[in-house]
């Protein structure tokens, strides 16, 4: 399998971001620096876990993809699940990578990241569903370490700028509130499943650090040892 290297994979992602700048107000820039800030830490814990910090770096630079071809470009609501769709269905044109099978490993790290899970049964966002119903619901909750991390790594910074995880999840609720925006609810949700296996997951990499040939994988985080 070739991969795309990081410095062709940002020079497509700035394109598509310039293409499609209207959706990111008058700061396309910042968008930037949370791809490059997600990229840089899924690839540091890849590497802790020994696992494919080359592809694992890639889901985290376009984690967020779908937010060029939102249609809602205010809150770019459902954007894992275009942007999973998006590299499912042109990676290996855009020669992300010459395999459907990585191609679709890929799509699923960016599909179950975030809050999308519980956004995608709450009524307040019924209007963006159309042409996308289809979704397995099942798919938008991590179940591998390769979800996991990217989802780690987009809640573990802001414009780039690292943060702690229960800190950045602060962050978000409070700037709902003062939006008052639907996603508080789906934020409240969604905090006891994301900072449960968080604790797992620091835990995994410290055992890993000292040596430990255990690895834990999620399946909706039910934790079950893997000898690697």
């Amino acid at each position: 399998m070739a991969l795309i290297s990081e410095d062709d994979a940002i020079k497509l992602l700035e394109e598509m971001v310039n293409t499609h700048k209207d959706n990111f107000g008058t700061s396309p820039e910042k968008i930037m620096q949370h791809f490059s800030g997600t990229k840089r830490i899924a690839r540091e814990i890849a590497k802790k876990l020994g696992l494919s910090p080359d592809e694992l770096a890639i889901a985290g630079l376009y984690h967020d993809t779908g937010r060029c071809f939102s249609k809602d470009k205010k809150s770019h609501t459902f954007h894992e699940i275009i942007g999973a769709r998006y590299i499912e269905e042109h990676g290996v044109e855009l020669e992300i990578t010459d395999s459907q099978e990585q191609c679709d490993r890929l799509a699923q790290a960016l599909r179950s990241h975030a809050f999308v899970s519980e956004q995608f049964v709450m009524d307040e966002y019924n209007q963006w569903l159309p042409g996308l119903r289809d979704t397995n619901p099942n798919l938008l909750l991590p179940s591998s370490w390769n979800e996991l991390i990217v989802t780690y790594a987009d809640l573990t910074n802001a414009n780039g700028q690292v943060l702690d995880f229960k800190e950045r999840l602060a962050d978000v609720k409070n700037r709902d509130r003062e939006n008052n925006s639907p996603r508080l609810k789906a934020v409240e949700e969604a905090e006891s499943r994301l900072l449960t296996p968080r604790k797992r997951f620091k835990l995994c990499i410290r055992k890993r650090e000292r040596g430990s040939n255990k690895m834990f994988y999620f399946m909706n985080f039910k934790e079950i040892k893997v000898t690697k």
